[in-house]
């Protein structure tokens, strides 16, 4: 009787424990961001929330729009990311990419860079790109062409690049498994809305298990010095003429497009990943305020070894998987 008695007392302890252990661990539970948790909320509601939360009987803003986003029928995933940026913003968009993930966020109540980028489900959990604390750690110092844009304009700062759409980062797989997330910043003369002075991009590296391991300057490129501040110096158009670089040096390659129309450049062939790393792709509006007027497309590389390949791109609407593309254009590429 005793024995028995002994067992049901140990049964009942045991599962106090084990509930305990469970309530305990709950908390702590990572929220791991998905697709799931993207919020497609519309102007007009974005609008009623901005009227709501800006009445004068709602002192805390933020809290206000979770409360007005899940009035508005945000799911749960969505709710739970709105947290995670302090109630300031939502995800917009999404990538899967491996162990580390790309969210795509929209600050609505922002005046500057309503547009943000996170690295999510890693070790930190979500980096945000465009911190000023980690963009304090790049060390653009130590690049050669920034000194030169240094010595030439003082003022030159650091801001963040063209952050709408998803065609950035690059990703690229590291050594022993980890990822690598190759992002652009915009170099400007002062101000956000000074002179472009160049492009720098920036390397961040994650290992196998997800832990940020830290980011590093590949390279900066040179802008020439016009109004729009956007064009590439030194950038190639011509598939006709090969494109000789040195090994360690990057190349860019400057297309005319127009996205109003639908189309842009996409690869035709796999990159020699051996002798070039593509960095960056990045679409750059033109000045015309005309509707449907069009833009560049900019490809960054950089070359790692002697030899040669080709860099094939072909003009298409991405959706139109069986039409021939509108242009076709080849480069040869000789890295010496």
């Amino acid at each position: 009787m005793k024995q028995a008695n002994a067992i049901i007392y140990f049964l009942i302890c045991f599962s106090f424990v084990a509930k305990a252990q469970t309530n305990n661990e709950e908390p702590n539970k990572i929220f791991r961001i998905s697709s799931k948790a993207v919020w497609e909320p519309g102007m007009s509601i974005m609008q009623d929330i901005r009227n709501e939360c800006g009445k004068k009987e709602y002192p805390d803003f933020g809290e206000c729009f979770w409360a007005e986003a899940k009035k508005a029928g945000a799911s749960a995933d969505a709710l739970a990311f709105i947290k995670m940026t302090k109630n300031d913003g939502y995800l917009r968009d999404f990538k899967e990419t491996g162990r580390v993930d790309v969210a795509y966020a929209f600050y609505p109540f922002r005046a500057n860079e309503n547009q943000l980028c996170f690295l999510v489900n890693g070790s930190p959990d979500m980096i945000d790109v465009d911190d000023y604390k980690i963009m304090k750690t790049f060390a653009l110092e130590k690049n050669e062409t920034y000194k030169e844009l240094k010595n030439k304009y003082s003022d030159i700062s650091i801001w963040p690049g063209d952050r709408s759409g998803t065609d950035y980062p690059v990703v690229n797989s590291g050594t022993g498994g980890g990822q690598i997330f190759t992002f652009v910043y915009r170099l400007r003369n002062g101000c956000h809305a000074c002179m472009l002075l160049g492009l720098a991009n920036v390397d961040f590296y994650f290992n196998k298990d997800g832990r940020y391991i830290g980011s590093k300057v590949v390279n900066v490129i040179k802008t020439k010095d016009t109004n729009s501040g956007e064009a590439i110096e030194n950038a190639y158009t011509n598939g006709s003429k090969e494109i000789k670089v040195k090994a360690g040096k990057s190349f860019s390659i400057s297309l005319s497009s127009n996205r109003t129309t639908g189309y842009e450049w996409e690869p035709a062939n796999s990159f020699n990943d051996r002798i070039i790393r593509l960095l960056s792709k990045q679409y750059l509006p033109g000045n015309s305020n005309l509707p449907g007027s069009g833009g560049t497309e900019n490809w960054n590389f950089i070359t790692l070894s002697k030899g040669e390949t080709a860099v094939a791109l072909e003009y298409v609407r991405p959706w139109e998987k069986d039409k021939q593309p509108a242009k076709k254009i080849e480069f040869k590429i000789v890295v010496y």
